[in-house]
């Protein structure tokens, strides 16, 4: 490659990247959505690097509170999650970061392999564009749990560019004869050693993203279609180029059933021959969300075909039957078509349930814009090959065209990002696109509780429990409203009841059912439940907060001291569990302590009632009584609730009414005279 071709390659990979980061940067404010809550924030094994060995012998979602079989081995990505949190802590930018760096490079190593698979440089850069902007990836980028695909997608595109920069090269891209026999292409004279090199790091990266989402098994089939299509070797050499390959594959599927991860189960009505039925409509469905620069929804409802006389079986089944053959006869005069079009056909494969994919009953024939981030690349790439010609678009309505296109899908891209943003952003949309659903309703329902819309919460619980009424996900957040409205009573038995009827134990909702005995006068009970998390090594922060109010309660200060600064460790920034260890600090006289704590209460919350009258009767007890005068009669000033102006004007009739005859006390409640 002479220095001008180079330098060009190098550009065009430059914007390439430049428009992948451009189209998500605006995601990175992001919150923490839907499944981060359980794959991130509430899974114990995420907070310390220490767990990796855990990470590596259970179920992606098998630390979580879901009941749905999912069936995942994906310890890469939980691994990826763990090393966010050790940099980032619990500050969502830096994971989403992470997501777009991930997206900005698996964009450039896309174009560089559409390189390698013979498109000219303006094709792959035009389809690399495309790809680097397309709103149907805003699932795999804006949303952290998205990152599965942009691991896979990296680590396996890497792993077949190293894998074909071993190889010799192909012959010459023309037009095959028919009397041409395949050829058969041998390497280069003292390559060996560097073949067998090539790979070995080839076939590591593919083990890595196989580690990160089982999609990753369709790049052994987007080698062997290189080999055979595009480099015309024979159907033997073709497969026998992938036999290491699948020796990675059968490792990995051994290492999941060691560590008893199965696949998903198969649900009532769910299962191959709907799933056949349902294929042709599918596919159609996801083509049109490729070739359109928009994206779906979070939720996509695709119910099942269930008898063959159908029209969408039909209807779909010819258009895909004409559009394959089609590609067949122009793929005769352009190898590259054929090439492109058969990855993206094994590349829906796997997203088509006939191992269903685990989810409600209600999707149907589950679907999702995520599934789409690697089927997406060469069937953008085929779109712009069937579409132009090699030196596309150096003419100016080209240029134009991809400008416009590039453009379109910008601004699709950061208004689909914003839908992200936060659960409440994101749910109330699906709600209105599938009013149907009692998935979103529940959501919904979580996300007002979270924010403190009581009212509404309690609309969008009611909702999911008249769709789904003995859903786990309707019971859950009922309880969780119930607990929040003071209604302990009431909550306790429905959250007995989800224990009982779980397939296996959850921390969370027995943490939840922890205290719940507590506060409802069963102490005993909570107890044991709590040091049971604790002793099979889930004692998340939840966990130690709900000892230590057992220990207080029971007067075991040393003990409940300890348990908050635990509860504090994974938590740091949860203010209610902070004020509830500094008042016990305060109790048992260690001031220094309890003014630190009530400080860093009021650095994330500056107008936090409790902290103020804590600091205002710290500075009493050390004999600064004018000081917290002063504080509290600011407080009294500010206070906007008529019961705090109340409680503060009592204190402070009792200050200013008594005279200063007390002995002033030290930080650490030491008489001073």
């Amino acid at each position: 490659m002479t220095t001008s071709k180079r330098s060009r390659t190098w550009i065009l990979g430059g914007i390439v990247l430049l428009l992948a980061v451009a189209g998500y940067v605006n995601s990175v404010g992001g919150r923490f959505v839907w499944d981060d809550r359980m794959l991130i924030l509430k899974d114990p094994a995420v907070h310390s690097l220490r767990n990796v060995k855990e990470v590596f012998l259970s179920d992606f979602f098998g630390r979580s509170e879901s009941p749905l079989p999912y069936g995942y081995y994906r310890p890469l990505t939980t691994l990826s999650y763990m090393l966010d949190r050790a940099v980032w802590g619990l500050k969502p930018f830096g994971f989403h970061l992470t997501n777009i760096s991930l997206h900005a490079l698996a964009s450039v190593l896309g174009f560089l392999l559409l390189l390698r698979l013979g498109l000219s440089k303006g094709q792959a850069g035009v389809a690399a564009a495309l790809f680097a902007v397309h709103p149907v990836h805003t699932e795999n980028v804006a949303w952290i749990s998205g990152r599965t695909d942009l691991l896979a997608f990296a680590l396996g595109a890497g792993a077949m560019l190293v894998h074909l920069a071993a190889q010799p090269p192909p012959p010459a891209t023309q037009a095959p004869s028919k009397s041409r026999k395949r050829r058969t292409v041998e390497p280069r004279a003292g390559s060996t050693g560097v073949h067998a090199g090539l790979e070995a790091v080839a076939l590591i990266l593919f083990g890595l993203a196989l580690l990160a989402k089982e999609m990753a098994v369709v790049i052994p089939a987007w080698i062997f279609l290189v080999h055979l299509l595009s480099r015309r070797e024979s159907w033997r050499r073709s497969f026998g180029a992938v036999v290491p390959y699948g020796v990675v594959v059968a490792a990995y599927v051994g290492l999941r059933l060691a560590v008893h991860v199965p696949m998903p189960d198969q649900i009532p009505g769910a299962g191959l021959l709907p799933a056949l039925a349902t294929a042709p409509a599918t596919i159609l469905r996801y083509l049109g969300w490729l070739l359109s620069p928009t994206s779906p929804g979070a939720y996509v409802q695709n119910p099942y075909v269930r008898i063959l006389s159908d029209i969408r079986f039909w209807g779909a089944l010819l258009a895909v039957a004409a559009a394959g053959l089609g590609l067949a006869r122009l793929a005769r005069k352009d190898r590259r078509i054929g090439l492109l079009a058969a990855m993206v056909a094994v590349s829906l494969v796997p997203i088509l349930n006939f191992v269903r994919v685990a989810s409600p009953v209600d999707m149907g024939d589950t679907m999702a814009a995520r599934f789409c981030y690697m089927p997406s690349l060469p069937l953008l790439a085929l779109a712009v090959v069937l579409l132009t010609g090699p030196k596309w678009p150096r003419h100016a309505l080209g240029a134009v065209l991809v400008a416009g296109l590039v453009g379109v899908g910008l601004a699709n891209t950061w208004r689909r990002n914003r839908d992200w943003h936060d659960d409440l952003t994101l749910f109330s949309k699906t709600v209105r696109q599938v009013p149907e659903a009692p998935l979103p309703w529940a959501r919904l329902g979580f996300a007002y509780l979270r924010t403190g819309k009581l009212e509404d919460a309690r609309r969008a619980i009611a909702r999911a429990t008249a769709l789904a009424p003995g859903s786990w996900l309707a019971l859950n957040a009922r309880v969780n409203l119930l607990a929040i409205e003071g209604k302990v009573r009431e909550a306790l038995p429905i959250q007995r009841q989800l224990v009982r009827t779980a397939k296996r134990a959850r921390p969370v909702e027995l943490g939840n059912l922890a205290y719940l005995e507590r506060v409802n006068g069963h102490p005993d009970r909570a107890r044991a439940i709590l040091e049971g998390l604790v002793a099979t090594g889930h004692a998340s922060s939840d966990v130690w907060f709900n000892l230590a109010e057992l220990d207080r309660t029971e007067g075991r200060n040393e003990q409940a001291l300890a348990a908050y600064a635990k509860a504090l460790a994974d938590d740091s920034g949860n203010v209610a569990k902070i004020l509830r260890f500094g008042s016990l600090q305060q109790r048992v006289g260690h001031f220094a302590a309890a003014r630190a704590l009530y400080e860093r209460a009021l650095r994330a919350q500056p107008g936090n009632v409790q902290a103020r009258l804590g600091l205002a009767d710290i500075l009493l007890r050390e004999g600064r009584r004018r000081e917290a005068i002063a504080r509290l009669m600011e407080l009294r000033q500010e206070a906007r609730d008529p019961r705090v102006q109340a409680a503060v004007s009592t204190r402070l009739r009792v200050l200013q009414g008594r005279p200063d005859t007390g002995p002033a006390h030290d930080s650490k409640g030491r008489a001073t005279r």
